[in-house]
């Protein structure tokens, strides 16, 4: 059988509409728990449902039908001095790191995780699931979202942080002697999990 994992990005929430870094324990905003809601995955006895420790991603694995594991590895990356703020904010007291940030991403913010790292601690993860031949549900953040496509089909890290990943989008991948990946779907659609 063929390992499937389908990695949702969580829902939307009020850092997420108005652009910065949201903190761990930011929950989904009315309308993201709406949205994720209105995704409801069709759930079989194979399928392993699981969410980063972010408020915002276990709401989302709740909404969309799942008791999810919490599994550390998906929590979402460490913002550092700026978890919390929105860009305005830090536009407003460190101008020039937040447009060095802009123009490399992958560095991660002061004190915070850089994007290796993310891709470092999903690395494991990935290769635990990939041997587990069910039907896995995902859902975290979407810069862990492109951590995970960079480590599955090694996807170069700048190509991996020019994809948008939009609140509730959904990457596709299976697994039979390698990771490939399937599609991925604008946020809102249902998944095949």
């Amino acid at each position: 059988m063929t390992t499937r994992l389908s990695v949702v990005c969580a829902g939307a929430t009020a850092m997420s509409r108005i652009g910065g870094f949201a903190a761990p324990s930011e929950p989904l905003d009315a309308a993201g728990a709406a949205a994720a809601a209105r995704m409801r995955w069709p759930m079989t006895a194979a399928s392993v449902v699981m969410a980063g420790p972010g408020e915002a991603a276990r709401q989302t694995a709740r909404a969309i039908g799942g008791d999810p594991h919490v599994v550390p590895a998906l929590a979402d990356m460490d913002w550092g001095a700026w978890s919390g703020a929105t860009f305005a904010t830090v536009q407003a007291v460190a101008p020039e790191r937040l447009m060095a940030w802009m123009g490399a991403p992958a560095g991660g913010a002061p004190g915070g995780e850089d994007f290796a790292a993310v891709v470092a601690r999903v690395v494991p993860w990935l290769d635990a699931v990939a041997h587990g031949e069910r039907a896995f549900i995902a859902v975290t953040q979407a810069m862990v979202v492109r951590a995970i496509l960079t480590a599955a089909i090694a996807l170069p890290p700048e190509v991996a942080l020019r994809i948008d990943i939009a609140p509730l989008a959904t990457a596709s991948l299976s697994f039979h002697r390698g990771w490939r990946w399937r599609e991925l779907r604008r946020g809102g659609g249902s998944g095949d999990g």
